[in-house]
């Protein structure tokens, strides 16, 4: 029988503010045309990273933290994988914006 994880409350917070921060850090970049002042081809890429991470990684990551709190570890590999992912975008989308 597979074991239950426990996980505290803070680990639940830091993934909403996760989360919030992300989703503030994605819709301007899909939805203003002027914040990206590199290149056409790495806006354009930086634009396509926001869209994945929007509707793809914040889901993960929530579906993620739900199965956690019901005791299943695959929500940790959910969590992990949507952080790993995040962490991609936010490079590129700091060598877009210089």
């Amino acid at each position: 029988m597979p074991h239950r994880i426990e996980i505290s409350r803070p680990v639940t917070w830091l993934a909403t503010a996760a989360v919030v921060a992300n989703v503030a850090a994605t819709v301007p970049t899909l939805l203003l045309p002027d914040i990206l002042t590199g290149p056409a081809v790495t806006n354009g890429s930086a634009r396509g990273t926001a869209l994945v991470m929007l509707v793809l990684a914040i889901p993960l990551l929530l579906v993620g933290a739900w199965l956690v709190r019901h005791g299943a570890w695959q929500g940790l590999v959910l969590g992990l994988g949507a952080l790993i992912g995040w962490l991609a975008g936010k490079a590129l989308r700091l060598v877009a914006s210089r």
